[in-house]
């Protein structure tokens, strides 16, 4: 694609999570609330559905912006952050998945189920939002992993704007084009939630983003660091001859520091201690 040239393809992996999660932000955050205003004119309480979805939208941002601190912490762990990031765009993909079924169930046969249908609606999208918030704290960390510092503006731009294109646009107009076709709006709706979880799940798993990030620039001067105290105890004056430095286009580096024969071990003071009289 002309339009990805000049990207490696650890960036185009990042950009297409943007191109897959989009789904969620026009057609749950969008389309929704006007579904459930829909459903919460049948209960009892029709009046205030609006002021209780804002008080939904509220909930789930408090419990992510709460919990933000520690699962960045627990993203620094080694390792946890792929198995973080997999398991909130596990949560939200199921939660919308789920969202698909609610538009077929008979809310209009009383109060009380269009009730239930209501609570259900708001609880999984609360869980949805959860999910798709938490996955974007370890989606953007990746940022560092994937490229340069001085690329990072140009692959941020790219991923958003990729994102409105495809994840924002297409599923939106599949939905347009089957109200003009004739198709029930309710019908619509769960076709549309359902297609929303399979978007945000294929391309997810299309996406490359959790691949192995490169070693960091702090790890990178550790070990490099860790070299130079070796040949200094060892009795180099330079070590650059045995530590050396490979990267790849990628930008995954990796530095090594290999003992040779070469180089004289570390060898105890030949002359005896005395305790002065």
């Amino acid at each position: 694609m002309g339009l990805l040239k000049g990207y490696t393809k650890q960036e185009i992996s990042w950009m297409m999570y943007d191109w897959a999660n989009s789904a969620h932000s026009v057609i749950v955050v969008t389309l929704l609330p006007i579904f459930f205003d829909t459903v919460a004119g049948y209960t009892a309480d029709s009046v205030s559905s609006m002021s209780t979805w804002g008080y939904a939208t509220s909930i789930a941002m408090a419990i992510v912006a709460l919990s933000a601190p520690f699962l960045g912490v627990f993203g620094d762990i080694r390792g946890m952050r792929k198995r973080l990031f997999a398991l909130f765009v596990g949560i939200g993909v199921v939660a919308v998945a789920l969202l698909s079924f609610t538009p077929m169930m008979d809310f209009m046969s009383s109060t009380a189920a269009a009730g239930r249908v209501a609570g259900l609606i708001l609880a999984l999208y609360i869980v949805s939002v959860i999910g798709f918030d938490a996955s974007a704290i370890y989606y953007d960390a990746f940022l560092t992993d994937i490229t340069t510092p001085e690329r990072m503006d140009r692959v941020s731009t790219m991923g958003y704007g990729l994102g409105y294109i495809g994840g924002s646009t297409i599923p939106l107009v599949i939905f347009l084009l089957m109200n003009l076709a004739g198709v029930p709006m309710l019908t619509c709706l769960a076709v549309i939630f359902a297609i929303t979880a399979v978007w945000w799940l294929v391309f997810c798993r299309c996406s490359k983003t959790a691949a192995r990030p490169p070693a960091s620039r702090m790890k990178r001067a550790t070990s490099a660091a860790a070299c130079a105290a070796w040949a200094l105890r060892s009795g180099r004056s330079s070590p650059t001859s045995r530590c050396s430095s490979t990267s790849s286009p990628t930008f995954s580096t990796s530095t090594a520091c290999t003992r040779s024969s070469a180089w004289p071990r570390p060898t105890a003071p030949t002359s005896a201690w005395t305790i002065p009289a």
